[in-house]
């Protein structure tokens, strides 16, 4: 293998962990905003009017009432 072969196939590696990352990264992001658009509508669903400010408990050992 040329060091031309080897630098492109290192190139494509770390672009593939890049891609990896970015899309680990998304992934954790989108799965918080639909936990916490979840809590709201939990929130106002159950009458509250104060859903604004409303934390989402980091203790996930609950299941939720449907």
């Amino acid at each position: 293998m040329s060091a031309d072969e080897e630098r492109a196939r290192r190139r494509r590696t770390i672009a593939g962990a890049l891609f990896v990352v970015a899309l680990l990264g998304l992934s954790i992001w989108v799965a918080r905003a639909m936990s916490e658009r979840q809590a709201l509508e939990r929130c106002l669903a159950s009458g509250r009017r104060d859903c604004a400010n409303i934390s989402i408990p980091s203790d996930r050992s609950y299941v939720p009432a449907r």
